[in-house]
């Protein structure tokens, strides 16, 4: 069900949405490192860079009134439209985009592209999403079915990732439909099948999107990043965590060592997703070892930095003396 803040959505700029019904019925359209063998064998894989580009192949005409009012409407206008995509049926909204032409529906990509890249704007976008997430109409035939460019914007606000507007290659509407229930990966870069080996640690059962391939157990997200202390890996489960997350959360942290002396301790990340203590120094080794060689000075001091991180507050001998040499080793 709607909120009043959708409600009135979809009663803002009537007027300027076309004076006959017609034209009130044009609507717009529409990351992470790889993964590592079992134990404490690493192993990284450089995802793809994810570009955009504006695309279109339809050609279907839209009235010069109907384009005139989007220009004259700004961002209001592009929530108005949201608002009717997120709510209305899916078929219904996908007949009104077949009477709209290429050029149209890039206007309307770059609109809702620049109302979801504001941060002014995220509490409605997050509205939009709610209402998606709600809806239980929306099935895998029905994706499939309807225009692709309006396939394209409800996973775009679905999954926050505004790359689906401007897609270079040609994702499928099968795919796209798996990305929006949460069946593929929403990382461009990675589109991983979810759920196939059914992993049942406390984040994957839940089933929401999250893909242990490449996002961070701690906030979902994901990035280029590869070959870098930047991601800590559980060599039980091979879920990932940002090291910013994992330090700021204290799932890095001092623990009892699993493999030294009984007694001794070490810094080790706990992975949330499995409870599973792996230790950091044979990581940070083994990512400097296969890697450094490769980095620029640059990138060196910033591995450095997050060594200097990961060890600060080590209370081992062996992670003490990393810290140091990391501190000194930086300008």
């Amino acid at each position: 069900k709607m909120g009043n803040g959708l409600e009135r959505q979809l009663s803002f700029h009537k007027q300027l949405s076309g004076q006959s019904r017609q034209h009130d019925d044009v609507r717009s359209p529409t990351q992470s490192v790889g993964s590592h063998d079992n134990g404490s064998n690493y192993s990284f894989e450089k995802k793809r860079e994810v570009r955009e580009r504006s695309s279109s192949s339809l050609h279907r005409s839209t009235s010069q009134k109907g384009q005139d009012n989007f220009l004259m409407g700004g961002l209001e206008f592009v929530k108005t439209i949201i608002a009717r995509i997120v709510s209305e049926p899916v078929q219904a909204m996908s007949r009104k985009f077949h009477e709209m032409n290429g050029q149209y529906i890039t206007r309307m990509k770059e609109g809702i592209r620049e109302l979801m890249v504001s941060a002014d704007n995220q509490g409605q976008i997050l509205t939009f999403q709610n209402v998606l997430q709600n809806r239980s109409d929306i099935s895998y035939d029905v994706l499939v079915k309807c225009h692709l460019a309006q396939l394209e914007i409800l996973v775009a606000l679905k999954t926050g990732v505004v790359h689906y507007l401007h897609l270079d290659d040609n994702i499928s509407s099968s795919d796209l439909a798996q990305v929006f229930l949460n069946l593929k990966c929403r990382n461009l870069s990675c589109r991983n099948q979810l759920h196939v080996d059914e992993c049942d640690c406390k984040l994957c059962v839940q089933k929401n999107g999250f893909c242990r391939e490449c996002m961070c157990v701690v906030c979902s997200k994901f990035d280029n990043a590869s070959s870098t202390c930047s991601w800590v890996g559980c060599d039980v489960c091979l879920h990932w965590c940002h090291t910013d997350c994992g330090l700021r959360e204290s799932y890095i942290r001092n623990g009892l060592s699993t493999t030294g002396t009984k007694g001794t301790t070490e810094m080790q990340f706990h992975c949330i997703a499995c409870d599973h203590p792996s230790e950091m120094f044979g990581f940070v080794k083994e990512v400097f070892q296969n890697f450094a060689k490769d980095w620029s000075p640059e990138s060196l001091c910033k591995e450095l930095e997050y060594v200097k991180r990961i060890f600060s507050a080590s209370k081992d001998i062996r992670g003490r003396q990393l810290h140091e040499i990391a501190d000194k080793m930086l300008p």
